[in-house]
């Protein structure tokens, strides 16, 4: 599901993605790539990120790395692109844009000052 029109698009400085990659177990190997994908990058299509960090389901994976984010003030989630993104058949495709985003007070609020 698409993240509020309110949460801000974000790097992650790399202290903080390196923390991050401290706490997540050695074994989340695809919720790492995530994390080291989209803690640098951002705004970044389905398709790039599934071949990236070779995942199929972006939304698990998210939903399992995200609790370690949120410790640091992120978390990763989804955006529709403004334009369709087309598929190499010439159709409109159900991609969305991944990112990291910021869950600070100022980020969320709706009038992007002081919670």
């Amino acid at each position: 599901m698409p993240v509020s029109k309110h949460s801000r698009v974000t790097t992650i400085p790399n202290p903080i993605i390196d923390r991050i990659l401290n706490r997540l177990p050695e074994t989340m190997l695809q919720g790492r790539r995530l994390v080291a994908l989209l803690g640098r990058r951002s705004r970044l299509a389905t398709r790039e990120v599934n071949q990236t960090c070779s995942i199929g389901n972006i939304s698990d994976i998210a939903a399992e790395v995200n609790p370690y984010l949120h410790l640091e003030g992120f978390f990763i989630g989804c955006d529709y692109p403004e334009k369709k993104i087309i598929n190499k058949f010439g159709e409109e495709s159900n991609q969305f844009l991944w990112s990291a985003y910021d869950v600070t007070p100022a980020a969320n609020d709706a009038e992007g000052g002081e919670a």
